[in-house]
This record gives C-alpha cells, sequence and structure tokens, in this order.
C-alpha cells in the first residue's frame, strides 16, 4: 500500500491478524497517523515492516523478535531505544532505520550486541545523546548512520572489530577526539567516509591512504591540523575514472554490497559542498569527493593528489595550506567543484586549469596568488569573486587589467604613416637647408654692405 494516498490512522480490526501473520507490511509514503500497537504477535518470522515517511507519532513500537527489516524513517516517533531491545538483542534484525524522528536518550544495553546481527544501522536525524554504544567483536555492519544527533566522546575501540564497513556517516554528532589511527587498517572497504561539523582535531592519519575503496572523504568543519597525506595517490579508486554507480530512486542514491546487501542513502544525506554559504549538491548520485575545508591544514597541497584523476569536487577552502597549486592540476579533468577559498597559496595560476573542460565552481580568492589570470575561456568565465583577495593578479578586474611589462600597441595605420613622414626627412635636406641659407643671408647683406644707395634707403640713414 505504498504510496497510496492514505491519510487516516490503520483501523485496529486491521491488527487482529494473529491467524495470518504478516511477512511483509509496506505502508510507506503515506499520510498515516496514530499510534502504533504492539506487534511481537502480530508479524512471522524474518518479516519486513516498513511503515518510512508518514505521520506516526507515540514511542516505538514493541516488535517481533524474528522480524529482518525495520524502516520507519520519517515520522514523529517519540521516547527511546528501550523498546527495540525486546528483540532478543537483534537475533535475526539485519535493517534498521528510525532516522529522521524525535528519538532522545542514551543507547540502552541491549545495543551493545547489535553488531553481530546488523547490516544497516541508521538513526540520523534525531536528538540522540550519550556515548556511541559499542559493537560485538563479531560485528558485521556495513553501513552505519549517526549523523546529527548529540553524542559525546569519541570513536570507541570496539568498532575496530567492523571491518566490513562500508559507509560510515557521522556528521554533526558533536564528536570529540583525534581522528583513530587504527581506521584506514581497520576499514580497509570504507566508500564513504564523512565526519563533516564534529569537534574532532589531531592530524590526518597516514592510515587513512590505506581506504583504496574510499570515494566520499568528508573532514570538513573540524579542528583537525597537520598535513594533507602525500600519499593520498593510494586511494586508488579516486584515481579511476569509473566508479560505483549511482541507483536513482525517488529520493535515494544506494549500491550493493559483496555480501549482497543494499546501502541506500536519501538525497538529503548525499555528498553536500558549502561553497559561499550556499550549499552544493551534487547531481551525479556517488561522486568522487575530498572535503578538508574549515579545518586547520598546514603545509601544501601535494603533487600526488593531481593523481586523483576520478575526483569531482574538491574543497580545501579556509585552512592555512602555503605553497603553490600543483602544475598538474589540471589532469582532473573530471573536476567539476575546486575551492582553495582563504589560504595562503602563492605563486601562479597553473596554466592547466584551463584545461578543466568540466569545471564549475571555482574559488581561488583570498590567498597570495600573482601573475597573469590566462586568457582562456574557461577561466575568464568565472565570477570575478572567484580571484579578488589576491592582490598579485593581474590581467583580468577586479584585478588589474594589464600586467606588468605588457607593451601599448599603437594603430597600425598611425605607424605607418608616421614612418612615412620620416623618410622625407634625409641628410641632402639638412645640407640643402644650410647652403640655401648661407646664400640668401651673404646675398642680401653683401648687397647692403658694397652699394651705400641701398643702405641709405633700407635704414634710411
Amino acid at each position: 500500500m505504498s504510496r497510496a494516498e492514505i491519510s487516516k490512522t490503520i483501523p485496529a480490526w486491521f491488527w487482529d491478524l494473529s491467524s495470518a501473520k504478516l511477512e511483509l507490511l509496506n505502508f510507506s509514503y503515506n499520510q498515516i497517523y496514530g499510534v502504533l500497537p504492539d506487534l511481537t504477535s502480530k508479524l512471522s518470522s524474518h518479516s519486513v515492516v516498513d511503515l518510512s515517511s508518514n505521520n506516526l507519532e507515540g514511542p516505538l513500537p514493541l516488535l517481533s523478535p524474528c522480524i529482518l527489516k525495520l524502516i520507519l524513517f520519517q515520522n514523529s516517533f517519540l521516547g527511546s531505544l528501550e523498546s527495540l531491545c525486546n528483540s532478543r538483542d537483534f537475533m535475526f534484525l539485519k535493517y534498521l532505520d528510525v532516522s529522521d524522528n524525535f528519538l532522545t536518550g542514551k543507547f540502552p544495553d541491549c545495543f551493545q550486541h547489535i553488531g553481530s546481527s546488523l547490516y544497516i544501522l541508521n538513526l540520523a536525524n534525531n536528538i540522540l545523546s550519550g556515548s556511541i554504544f559499542p559493537v560485538n567483536p563479531e560485528c558485521q555492519l556495513e553501513s552505519l548512520n549517526l549523523r546529527n544527533n548529540n553524542f559525546d566522546g569519541g570513536f570507541r575501540q570496539s568498532f575496530r572489530s567492523c571491518r566490513g564497513l562500508q559507509v560510515i556517516d557521522l556528521e554533526k554528532s558533536k564528536l570529540s577526539g583525534s581522528v583513530p589511527a587504527w581506521i584506514g587498517d581497520n576499514w580497509p572497504s570504507l566508500v564513504v567516509l564523512s565526519l563533516r561539523s564534529n569537534e574532532l582535531y589531531g592530524e590526518i592519519p597516514s592510515s587513512i591512504c590505506h581506504m583504496t575503496q574510499l570515494q566520499i572523504l568528508d573532514l570538513s568543519l573540524n579542528k583537525i591540523n597537520g598535513t594533507i597525506p602525500k600519499c593520498v595517490n593510494n586511494l586508488t579508486t579516486m584515481a579511476q575514472e569509473q566508479g560505483l554507480t549511482a541507483i536513482n530512486t525517488i529520493n535515494s542514491y544506494g549500491m550493493t554490497t559483496p555480501n549482497g546487501h543494499d546501502l541506500w542513502w536519501k538525497q538529503d544525506e548525499s555528498a553536500i559542498i558549502m561553497w559561499k554559504g550556499l550549499e552544493y549538491k551534487s547531481t551525479l548520485g556517488l561522486v568522487k569527493t575530498i572535503d578538508l575545508s574549515r579545518n586547520h591544514l598546514t603545509g601544501e597541497i601535494p603533487n600526488e593528489i593531481a593523481s586523483l584523476v576520478g575526483l569531482v569536487l574538491q574543497n580545501l577552502s579556509r585552512n592555512f595550506i602555503a605553497g603553490s597549486i600543483p602544475p598538474q592540476i589540471g589532469q582532473l579533468h573530471l573536476l567539476d567543484f575546486l575551492d582553495l577559498f582563504g589560504n595562503k597559496l602563492s605563486g601562479v595560476i597553473p596554466m592547466s586549469l584551463s584545461h578543466l573542460t568540466y569545471i564549475g565552481v571555482l574559488n581561488l580568492s583570498y590567498n597570495n596568488l600573482s601573475g597573469r589570470i590566462t586568457s582562456s575561456t574557461q577561466l575568464q568565465s568565472f565570477d570575478v569573486s572567484a580571484y579578488k583577495g589576491n592582490s598579485g593578479l593581474c590581467g583580468r578586474p577586479p584585478v588589474t587589467d594589464t600586467c606588468p611589462g605588457d607593451e601599448v600597441i599603437l594603430n597600425p595605420e598611425k605607424i605607418r604613416h608616421h614612418d612615412e613622414e620620416d623618410t622625407l626627412i634625409t641628410t641632402g635636406f639638412y645640407i640643402s637647408l644650410g647652403l640655401g641659407f648661407a646664400f640668401g643671408f651673404w646675398g642680401t647683406s653683401g648687397s647692403l654692405l658694397f652699394k651705400k644707395s641701398w643702405r641709405l634707403a633700407f635704414f634710411k640713414v
């Protein structure tokens, strides 16, 4: 009954189905409201319940211990996660999504056993607090989404056992501490790592380069310092133009893991990049992205980053990165978004930037760049705000139109006319002028000197 435009409560008689237990219940994407009853005896073993995107409220329902998938995102459920502990420590539960609700409180004790059965866990956009739960040593998690909650503390060591993780989204979850040094060694299959907008500090561990499957790396809006690891060229999937194919559904993207489990991201959970106060949301699904913006990074942009030819978005803005822009950056010919705003970059803008034919967003403003902005159509087409705040740049407003050493080119017609006039004034011209002056002067003066009558008449003496 999905998308059936139902806008009422589910009648009580509907749940009186104990003689014919449901294996699949799908009322998603309607406008159903009300409170769910106790479902412990209403569902068969390995059943699937999808009541997502409705207006259901009240506490989470008590569930059968044999439920396989529970999907309740985008409702108005309140209270804690305690009711889920009825399902015998998640003995059979593989897929749990109660994101986008109003759930509160800490993780109950039963979540310590969650890893031994669950593959997909999505608790994003709630009001959960406390520490992130520890997981079972036999952790089977492949996708973990806890974004936009109120946790405290950092990563638990127990998560090292979740070696099958492919998606981690902990954006805006108030995590603190450092990025664990073991992150790359213990999560080698990770495809998506989003730790955006937390309170993480310390350096980016070099082990992150061991994540050869990584396609989205977002550590932005933290307090991370140190340098960008030079080993980024080991992120081999980013160094390939082809990648995972996005599965376009009505409002989600997805991929299938090697174990045959579907991992899904709703559109509001896809990669989002901030630029000039606006959200830049890719329409390409699962793009290859590096976002390290708004941290305390120093050092230089490693030349090795130019080998990641599959990159579509790269944001290093609002750091303290110095040195020059790698001249090989033009090799990233799929790049659609490049933001280096607000660093300490110096030197010239590489000519190779003009080779980025797909680039739609470019921001080089407020650095120490100098030299000429190439006259290529590609770079001249960007708004002037992409270059401002670099006093040494020239060749494009709002910086100077001309560069030092530019010659003033006269009109060719004026040059030809000037040359023709110069050819008339020769050495013979000056000799003739002198002889003419001598003969004229002495002819007149000599006549006056030898003829008294002329002299008297001329001077009236």
